[in-house]
């Protein structure tokens, strides 16, 4: 389940451009942990650091270790990051908020093992984030479902800042050459380049997964999008020939097929209702359009063909 829900977490920023009426902010997509994984977040801790200052009255902890696979990684949190509770501002400035549980703080120092109270008592934990001098703000919210087999942990990410995305990698930057993001015109965020490379293991030939490209290739995109927008103003006085409009059509198609491949990719069980309905409508919509695209093709060399 694991590689499922990253290929879904992968696809969620591509395919929110494409489809109308989902806003990235309003999915609700929950990751499911064990047992054993929450009694080791919540019973066990993690380890940090107490900082002497603070910013506004609240106390900053910094996270010394975060596994590849644990909670906090789920959350989008790094090693190194300084967390602040949101939820209460502590009386003693030089304390932690009591959002953080700490068992034991040997001898003075300020070493730290810490539990996210709200978070493990099913409240909603509000975390400000501050990574190299940029602040982030972060909800999340677990819940329990018990059966007679099993215990299954719900884990809910959001942010608070009103354009970000919701999913689990919400704290990120992004590098200078990362490629621009149709849908909100900024660059995707490092983590997300990361998750695309994964993506990209899975389906290699899947042209709608961003990656980073060199000069050249940003040229030759440039000149192949100028050459398709050319075809395209030809083609209704088929001032075209036979090998532009299937350079055209071979081109759209494959967009199309790309697309279908990742929304069957998308439709994961964990993804909310309301929201696998939406995909659903689409990859219905999509198909039709593949089908109506071919036919395009096959009318148009024909009309062409005649003239």
């Amino acid at each position: 389940m694991k590689t499922k829900l990253s290929i879904l977490l992968a696809t969620l920023p591509i395919l929110s451009g494409t489809i109308n009426g989902l806003e990235a902010e309003e999915i609700d997509l929950t990751s499911t942990h064990s047992n054993l994984a929450v009694e080791r977040f919540c019973i066990d801790g993690v380890r940090g650091k107490l900082l002497e200052n603070s910013r506004d009255g609240i106390a900053g902890i910094v996270l010394e270790s975060v596994e590849a696979d644990s909670i906090l990684a789920t959350l989008g949190l790094h090693e190194g990051d300084i967390i602040r509770s949101m939820n209460e501002r502590p009386v003693n400035r030089k304390k932690p908020s009591r959002d953080f549980f700490i068992p034991h703080h040997p001898l003075g120092f300020p070493e730290l093992t810490l539990r996210f109270t709200p978070l493990c008592q099913n409240s909603e934990l509000n975390l400000e984030v501050e990574r190299d001098g940029s602040l982030f703000s972060l909800r999340a919210l677990m819940r329990v479902e018990t059966t007679a087999q099993r215990r299954t942990y719900f884990l809910t990410t959001k942010s608070t800042q009103p354009e970000a995305q919701i999913q689990a990698n919400l704290v990120d930057y992004a590098s200078p050459d990362n490629p621009i993001d149709p849908k909100t015109g900024r660059r995707y965020t490092n983590r997300q380049m990361a998750a695309f490379e994964h993506l990209r293991r899975a389906f290699p030939d899947n042209s709608l997964i961003p990656r980073r490209l060199s000069t050249e290739e940003m040229e030759e995109k440039s000149r192949l999008e100028e050459r398709l927008k050319m075809i395209e103003q030809r083609l209704l006085s088929c001032e075209v020939s036979e090998e532009e409009i299937s350079l055209l059509f071979d081109f759209r198609i494959k967009e199309k097929e790309d697309l279908i491949q990742l929304l069957r990719a998308a439709l994961d069980p964990r993804l909310h209702s309301r929201h696998r309905e939406i995909f659903e409508k689409k990859l219905d919509t999509e198909l039709r359009a593949l089908e109506e695209m071919k036919n395009d093709r096959t009318r148009a060399l024909e009309r062409c063909a005649e003239q």
